[in-house]
This record gives C-alpha cells, sequence and structure tokens, in this order.
C-alpha cells in the first residue's frame, strides 16, 4: 500500500488515482487546463449587471451588482486552496490536490466553473457597457466640438468681414475728410 501524502491523512485531499480520474473527466469535458493572458467572453453568456446609472465599476461592485459577492461557493476558492499548497509542488499535483480539498469542502467543479462563467459575463456586459457608452459619449463631444469649431468659423469669418467693413469704412470717411478740407481751403483762403 502506498505511503498518504500529509494531506491526505488528513483527510483534505484524495488519494490519487481517484484524483486522476477526476482530472481525465473534467480535462475531457473542459478541456486541458492551461493559464492564458487571454480572457474569452464569446461563450460566456449573458449576466444582468445593475450599473444603477454609474459609468465605471471597480470589481466588486460589478460582482456585488450581479449577485456574485458571495466568495464562500466561489472560483477564487480554487486560488485560496492553491496558496496554501507548497509552491514546489507540480501543477499536476497541486491541481489534483486542489480538487481534492474542493471536494472535501462539500464544493465541485462544475458549481466552481459555472461561478467563474457568472463572473466572466458580468465582466463583459460591464465592459461592453462602459465602452459603449463611452463611444456614444466621444462621438456627442466630437460632434459638439466639430459643431463649436463651426461656430468659431462662421465667427472669425465675420469679425474677418467686420474688419475689412470697418477698413473700407475708414478709407471712404479719410477720403471725405480731405475732399471737404480741400473744399474749405478752396472757399476760404483765411483757413489756409
Amino acid at each position: 500500500m502506498a505511503k498518504k501524502s500529509f494531506l491526505e491523512k488528513l483527510g483534505l485531499v484524495e488519494s490519487t488515482n481517484v484524483v486522476d480520474k477526476d482530472i481525465a473527466s473534467l480535462d475531457a469535458k473542459y478541456g486541458q487546463f492551461t493559464s492564458s493572458n487571454d480572457t474569452e467572453f464569446s461563450s460566456v453568456p449573458a449576466v444582468d449587471v445593475d450599473m444603477a446609472g454609474e459609468d465605471f465599476l471597480d470589481v466588486n461592485d460589478i460582482y456585488e451588482r450581479s449577485n456574485l459577492s458571495d466568495l464562500n461557493r466561489s472560483i477564487f476558492k480554487v486560488d485560496e486552496y492553491s496558496k496554501v499548497l507548497p509552491e514546489a509542488l507540480a501543477t499536476d499535483v497541486k491541481r489534483q490536490s486542489v480538487i481534492g480539498i474542493l471536494s472535501a469542502s462539500g464544493l465541485t467543479v462544475n458549481e466552481l466553473v459555472a461561478d467563474a462563467q457568472q463572473r466572466l459575463s458580468a465582466l463583459n456586459t460591464v465592459q461592453e457597457t462602459t465602452a459603449n457608452n463611452t463611444a456614444e459619449i466621444v462621438i456627442e463631444k466630437e460632434t459638439k466640438i466639430t459643431e463649436l469649431l463651426a461656430a468659431v468659423d462662421v465667427l472669425k469669418q465675420e469679425i474677418n468681414e467686420r474688419k475689412l467693413s470697418q477698413e473700407n469704412q475708414d478709407k471712404i470717411i479719410k477720403e471725405e475728410a480731405i475732399k471737404v478740407n480741400n473744399i474749405v481751403k478752396f472757399i476760404d483762403s483765411t483757413n489756409v
């Protein structure tokens, strides 16, 4: 009989041959667990998030408004349990241990994956909502800027026309004043 690990002795994990079957069935159902920096939203069902007239929310607000604030039965339990294990453990051993701890805690991988999908959906909903709101606001502001720039151009044109008209007025008045002064000089020789 094989030696039991410390976690097996505590009853926190099952023997590896049972967990291996669980891993194989999970891998068959969900594909190999691999870490990825890409967030996949395409296959996540929509979750309603109460934005309550706010534009930007932090992650805790997103979860709270999506009724996902209970972390006791959430995907984050996987992270919590994996952090208590030694970092030197191989990934597969660590995964098997976490699944064993989850099982002992009354949690299923399916339940946690469903929670993760709801969280991804809530995040996606908020991201799409804020992106759409931002796009609308930017278009609205750019339209307003275009209108204001057009109004500025009209005002500049009016200013230029006014200045040109004033220059013409000044020229006409100057010419007329010269003409009147010349007539006065002609008629009144005493004013010379």
